[in-house]
Protein backbone atom coordinates (compact mmCIF):
# COMPACT_ATOMS: atom_id res chain seq x y z
CA UNK A 1 0.00 0.00 0.00
CA UNK A 2 3.08 2.79 0.79
CA UNK A 3 4.57 1.92 -2.26
CA UNK A 4 1.48 2.49 -4.37
CA UNK A 5 1.25 5.69 -2.76
CA UNK A 6 4.89 6.78 -3.16
CA UNK A 7 5.02 5.74 -7.02
CA UNK A 8 1.77 7.93 -7.21
CA UNK A 9 3.48 10.94 -5.39
CA UNK A 10 6.22 10.23 -7.88
CA UNK A 11 4.05 10.17 -11.07
CA UNK A 12 1.93 13.12 -9.78
CA UNK A 13 5.27 15.38 -9.54
CA UNK A 14 5.75 15.60 -13.23
CA UNK A 15 2.17 17.05 -13.17
CA UNK A 16 1.56 19.25 -10.01
CA UNK A 17 3.78 20.87 -7.27
CA UNK A 18 5.03 18.68 -4.27
CA UNK A 19 2.56 19.64 -1.72
CA UNK A 20 -0.90 19.24 -4.50
CA UNK A 21 1.09 16.04 -5.24
CA UNK A 22 1.14 14.61 -1.87
CA UNK A 23 -2.69 15.83 -1.27
CA UNK A 24 -4.05 14.13 -4.86
CA UNK A 25 -2.11 11.09 -3.65
CA UNK A 26 -3.32 10.73 -0.56
CA UNK A 27 -6.90 11.82 -2.02
CA UNK A 28 -6.77 8.97 -4.51
CA UNK A 29 -5.40 6.38 -1.76
CA UNK A 30 -8.52 7.47 0.75
CA UNK A 31 -10.64 6.79 -1.85
CA UNK A 32 -8.85 3.55 -3.25
CA UNK A 33 -8.92 1.49 0.11
CA UNK A 34 -11.16 3.10 2.56
CA UNK A 35 -8.94 3.84 5.09
CA UNK A 36 -7.59 7.14 6.01
CA UNK A 37 -3.97 8.54 6.12
CA UNK A 38 -3.54 7.67 9.71
CA UNK A 39 -4.71 4.42 9.78
CA UNK A 40 -3.13 3.49 6.52
CA UNK A 41 0.23 4.59 7.74
CA UNK A 42 -0.24 2.25 10.65
CA UNK A 43 -1.53 -0.69 8.09
CA UNK A 44 1.65 0.26 5.71
CA UNK A 45 2.57 -3.31 4.86
CA UNK A 46 -0.86 -4.40 3.71
CA UNK A 47 -0.98 -5.18 0.18
CA UNK A 48 -3.80 -3.93 -2.24
CA UNK A 49 -6.20 -6.44 -3.65
CA UNK A 50 -6.21 -7.61 -7.12
CA UNK A 51 -9.34 -5.38 -7.68
CA UNK A 52 -8.00 -2.40 -5.62
CA UNK A 53 -4.98 -2.80 -8.01
CA UNK A 54 -7.02 -2.94 -11.36
CA UNK A 55 -8.92 0.46 -9.89
CA UNK A 56 -5.32 1.82 -9.04
CA UNK A 57 -3.27 1.45 -12.65
CA UNK A 58 -7.05 2.76 -14.12
CA UNK A 59 -6.52 5.93 -11.78
CA UNK A 60 -2.58 6.26 -12.67
CA UNK A 61 -3.45 6.48 -16.41
CA UNK A 62 -6.17 8.78 -16.10
CA UNK A 63 -4.30 11.32 -13.82
CA UNK A 64 -1.14 10.76 -15.98
CA UNK A 65 -3.02 12.06 -18.71
CA UNK A 66 -3.95 15.24 -16.69
CA UNK A 67 -7.35 14.46 -15.92
CA UNK A 68 -8.36 16.61 -12.56
CA UNK A 69 -8.69 13.54 -9.70
CA UNK A 70 -12.55 15.07 -9.20
CA UNK A 71 -13.05 13.41 -12.16
CA UNK A 72 -11.29 10.24 -11.95
CA UNK A 73 -12.53 9.40 -8.44
CA UNK A 74 -15.99 10.66 -8.94
CA UNK A 75 -16.53 13.33 -6.85
CA UNK A 76 -15.53 17.10 -5.05
CA UNK A 77 -16.12 18.68 -2.08
CA UNK A 78 -17.61 22.45 -1.76
CA UNK A 79 -18.12 23.64 1.16
CA UNK A 80 -17.86 20.62 3.40
CA UNK A 81 -20.35 18.64 1.75
CA UNK A 82 -19.28 15.76 -1.20
CA UNK A 83 -20.82 16.74 -4.69
CA UNK A 84 -20.77 14.00 -7.65
CA UNK A 85 -18.90 15.30 -10.87
CA UNK A 86 -18.02 13.74 -14.04
CA UNK A 87 -16.72 15.44 -17.06
CA UNK A 88 -19.90 17.15 -18.54
CA UNK A 89 -20.14 19.22 -15.26
CA UNK A 90 -17.44 21.93 -13.76
CA UNK A 91 -15.53 21.48 -10.78
CA UNK A 92 -17.22 23.03 -7.64
CA UNK A 93 -14.36 26.07 -6.86
CA UNK A 94 -13.28 27.73 -3.69
CA UNK A 95 -14.58 31.15 -5.66
CA UNK A 96 -17.82 29.81 -5.82
CA UNK A 97 -17.94 28.85 -1.99
CA UNK A 98 -16.94 32.64 -1.90
CA UNK A 99 -20.17 33.63 -3.94
CA UNK A 100 -22.62 31.18 -2.17
CA UNK A 101 -21.70 32.79 1.14
CA UNK A 102 -21.87 36.28 -0.02
CA UNK A 103 -25.30 35.52 -0.71
CA UNK A 104 -26.16 34.11 2.43
CA UNK A 105 -24.51 36.70 4.36
CA UNK A 106 -26.03 39.82 1.73
CA UNK A 107 -29.27 37.87 1.07
CA UNK A 108 -30.32 35.74 4.27
CA UNK A 109 -32.92 37.91 6.14
CA UNK A 110 -34.74 35.50 8.71
CA UNK A 111 -36.04 38.59 10.96
CA UNK A 112 -37.84 40.13 8.20
CA UNK A 113 -39.90 37.04 7.32
CA UNK A 114 -39.35 37.28 3.70
CA UNK A 115 -38.97 34.40 1.57
CA UNK A 116 -36.16 34.10 -1.35
CA UNK A 117 -36.39 32.39 -4.96
CA UNK A 118 -33.67 31.62 -7.18
CA UNK A 119 -32.87 29.90 -10.37
CA UNK A 120 -29.58 27.96 -11.09
CA UNK A 121 -29.64 27.40 -14.69
CA UNK A 122 -26.46 25.50 -16.51
CA UNK A 123 -26.42 23.82 -12.22
CA UNK A 124 -24.03 21.43 -13.34
CA UNK A 125 -23.39 19.11 -9.64
CA UNK A 126 -26.29 21.65 -7.80
CA UNK A 127 -23.85 22.59 -5.32
CA UNK A 128 -25.14 26.03 -5.40
CA UNK A 129 -28.39 25.58 -4.86
CA UNK A 130 -28.15 22.80 -2.53
CA UNK A 131 -25.97 24.39 -0.43
CA UNK A 132 -28.04 27.69 -0.19
CA UNK A 133 -31.14 25.43 0.56
CA UNK A 134 -29.37 23.54 2.74
CA UNK A 135 -28.78 27.32 4.81
CA UNK A 136 -31.34 29.13 4.21
CA UNK A 137 -34.85 26.78 4.80
CA UNK A 138 -37.27 29.41 3.69
CA UNK A 139 -35.79 28.94 -0.10
CA UNK A 140 -37.42 27.98 -2.97
CA UNK A 141 -34.44 26.97 -5.52
CA UNK A 142 -35.22 25.94 -8.67
CA UNK A 143 -32.14 24.18 -10.50
CA UNK A 144 -31.60 23.62 -14.74
CA UNK A 145 -29.41 21.65 -16.11
CA UNK A 146 -27.58 23.06 -20.04
CA UNK A 147 -27.14 18.71 -20.58
CA UNK A 148 -28.37 15.30 -20.53
CA UNK A 149 -25.11 13.98 -19.10
CA UNK A 150 -25.22 16.93 -16.33
CA UNK A 151 -25.71 15.21 -12.55
CA UNK A 152 -28.57 14.90 -11.08
CA UNK A 153 -27.74 17.72 -7.91
CA UNK A 154 -26.62 15.33 -5.37
CA UNK A 155 -24.36 15.69 -1.71
CA UNK A 156 -23.86 14.25 1.38
CA UNK A 157 -27.38 15.57 2.21
CA UNK A 158 -28.59 12.60 -0.31
CA UNK A 159 -26.77 9.65 -1.02
CA UNK A 160 -23.46 10.10 -2.49
CA UNK A 161 -21.55 8.09 -4.91
CA UNK A 162 -20.16 4.72 -3.26
CA UNK A 163 -16.04 4.38 -2.87
CA UNK A 164 -14.23 1.19 -3.83
CA UNK A 165 -14.48 -0.15 -0.22
CA UNK A 166 -17.89 0.59 -0.14
CA UNK A 167 -18.84 -1.45 -3.32
CA UNK A 168 -16.48 -4.32 -2.24
CA UNK A 169 -18.77 -4.65 1.20
CA UNK A 170 -21.69 -4.81 -0.95
CA UNK A 171 -20.47 -7.54 -3.21
CA UNK A 172 -19.33 -9.24 0.45
CA UNK A 173 -22.83 -8.80 2.15
CA UNK A 174 -25.02 -9.58 -1.14
CA UNK A 175 -22.39 -13.00 -0.95
CA UNK A 176 -23.23 -13.73 2.76
CA UNK A 177 -27.03 -12.64 1.93
CA UNK A 178 -26.77 -15.59 -1.16
CA UNK A 179 -24.79 -18.32 1.22
CA UNK A 180 -28.10 -17.59 4.07
CA UNK A 181 -30.48 -17.87 1.32
CA UNK A 182 -29.05 -21.27 0.16
CA UNK A 183 -28.64 -22.65 3.70
CA UNK A 184 -32.15 -21.75 4.23
CA UNK A 185 -33.35 -23.13 0.98
CA UNK A 186 -31.68 -26.88 2.03
CA UNK A 187 -33.28 -26.32 5.32
CA UNK A 188 -36.49 -26.19 4.14
CA UNK A 189 -35.91 -29.07 1.87
CA UNK A 190 -34.54 -31.50 4.43
CA UNK A 191 -37.41 -30.75 6.93
CA UNK A 192 -40.07 -31.34 3.85
CA UNK A 193 -38.32 -34.57 2.83
CA UNK A 194 -38.38 -35.78 6.41
CA UNK A 195 -41.71 -35.27 6.61
CA UNK A 196 -43.14 -36.96 3.63
CA UNK A 197 -40.89 -40.15 4.78
CA UNK A 198 -42.89 -39.80 8.39
CA UNK A 199 -46.30 -39.80 6.46
CA UNK A 200 -45.04 -42.27 4.15
CA UNK A 201 -44.08 -44.58 6.89
CA UNK A 202 -47.68 -43.85 8.60
CA UNK A 203 -49.69 -44.51 5.74
CA UNK A 204 -49.75 -48.54 5.91
CA UNK A 205 -50.31 -48.64 9.11
CA UNK A 206 -53.53 -47.21 9.02
CA UNK A 207 -54.51 -49.76 6.29
CA UNK A 208 -53.25 -52.57 8.14
CA UNK A 209 -56.20 -50.82 11.58
CA UNK A 210 -58.85 -50.85 8.78
CA UNK A 211 -57.98 -54.55 7.97
CA UNK A 212 -58.28 -55.43 11.35
CA UNK A 213 -61.61 -53.93 12.16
Amino acid sequence: MQEASQELKKLLLGIYDPRESSNIAEWVMEDLTGINHIDRIMHSHRILTEEQLDHYHEYVLRLSNGMPVQYVIGYGYFMGLRFRVNEDVLIPRPETEELVQWAIDDKHAPHTGTSLTILDVGTGSGCIPIMLKKIIVTLVASAFALTAFAQAPKSDTTPAAPTKSEKMDKKAAKGEKKTGEKKAKAKTEKKSKAKAKSDSSKAPKAKSDEAKK
